[in-house]
Formats: C-alpha cells, structure tokens, sequence
C-alpha cells in the first residue's frame, strides 16, 4: 500500500512537471513571437517612411534616390514586380475584413446594451444570451487587432515595393487600367458589401495608404512617447516599493 502511494505520488509529480515545463516552453514561444513581431512591425515603419520620403523628393524635387534597379538581376526585378501586383490584388480583401469585424462588435455591444435596458425596463433575465453578446464583442476586437496587423504588413510592403518598382505612382502604369475606376472587387464576393462600403480597387489601394499611414504615425508615437513614459513609470513604481520594502526592514 505504501510503495502504491509513493508510485502515485511520484507520477503526479512527473505530471506537474511536465505541466509546468509545457507552460514555460508557451510562454517562451509566445514572447519569441512577440519579440519577433515587434522587430518586424519596426522594419516595415521605417521602410514605410523612407519610401515616404523618397517619394516627397521625386514628386517636388525630381530626386530618384532609390534608382538602383539596374543593380539587382532581371528575375530579382521581375520576382519584386510579381509580388506587388499579387498584393495589389488582394489589398481589397485583406481590408475589408476588419472593417467587417468592426461592425460585428458594434452590433454585438449595441446587443448586449439592449439586453440589458430590457432586463431593467421589464425585470426579464437575459444571461446567457448578454454572456453571449459580451464574448462575441470581445472576441471580435481580438480579430480586428491581429487582422489589421496583417493588413499593414500587406499594405506597407504594397506601398514600400511600389515606390521600389515605380517611384512616384502608387498603382503601377502597367498593371493599372481605366475600369479600376468603376470596379468595387469585392462587390461580386460578397453582395451587400456596397451597403456597408462601396469603394472602387483604386480607392482601396489609395485607403490603404491613408490608414497604414495613420497607423505608422500612431506607432512612432507609442515609441517615442508613450512607451518610455510607461517605463520610466515602471521604473518609478519599482524604486518606490524597494525603497519602502528597505524602510519596513529596518
């Protein structure tokens, strides 16, 4: 009976262990990518505003600073040239999909608001379905957070190969075409898109650029001025309990 015991005590040991080494390879892997994440978020800003810049001086000065095709291979050229065009294609879609998601958690708040206003008005209880309307609300801006990260990844190479292939045009004289005026790309995918969004392929290539160029602006704020605020703060908070820790020492 006792070496029973001591088995199942050492096997439940075995388990927590394992259970603890399995959190920690997550929360690892989880900060790897976070890490990850952040230095390319960095990597496309910066690319993102000296294409800004490049095209600023070949617009009002007549400045290629990036004329420097000539030096990689035909393939490399045309290989650069194949990707933007496949992201030309998709920018529509790949922006649509938040914006999509927005309205599912406005509606899912606008729910979870009358649920509750019916609860007080007429005293009938709603739980599980106001449980319902909070967890689909909130799942819902997880989605939007991850989406239009991807999005900005998609439009800022978009933006930064553009410039690259053709600086001065954000839509390639090639690949470009008179009907891109009147044609809505999504319309035919998903019909009652042009109640919710009506905007030509052009358009969108040119509101990707006015929203991924908020987003840089809202970024380099966060790093130049928010976040080291945070960690001064942090910083600040952390001095402040040790030194009180040393006094209730003493």
């Amino acid at each position: 009976m006792r070496r029973k015991l001591l088995v199942m005590y050492s096997m439940i040991l075995i388990k927590i262990d394992l259970e603890v080494h399995m959190i920690n390879n997550i929360e690892h892997f989880v900060e790897l990518v976070v890490k990850r994440t952040d230095l390319i978020t960095k990597l496309i800003v910066i690319l993102f505003i000296g294409s800004i810049f490049a095209n600023y001086l070949y617009d009002n000065y007549y400045v290629n600073i990036l004329g420097i095709q000539f030096l990689f291979p035909q393939i490399m050229q045309t290989l650069l040239q194949r990707i933007e065009f496949l992201l030309y294609w998709i920018i529509p879609f790949v922006y649509f999909i938040p914006i999509g998601l927005f309205l599912l958690v406005v509606i899912g708040f606008i729910m979870e608001d009358i649920l509750k206003y019916i609860e007080r008005k007429y005293a009938i209880s709603f739980v599980s379905k106001k449980d319902w309307c909070y967890f689909f609300s909130h799942q819902s801006l997880g989605l939007i957070f991850s989406i239009t990260l991807v999005s900005f990844y998609i439009g800022g190479m978009y933006y930064i190969l553009a410039t690259f292939n053709h600086i001065g045009s954000l839509i390639s004289i090639e690949d470009y075409t008179s009907s891109f005026n009147s044609l809505n790309p999504i319309k035919d995918l998903i019909p009652f898109s042009s109640y919710l969004i009506n905007v030509t392929h052009k358009k969108w290539i040119e509101l990707s650029f006015d929203i991924n160029s908020t987003i840089v602006l809202g970024l380099c704020i966060y790093w130049c001025y928010i976040n080291p605020y945070l960690t001064v703060q942090e910083e600040w908070i952390s001095l402040k309990a040790r030194i009180k820790q040393g006094v209730n020492e003493d």
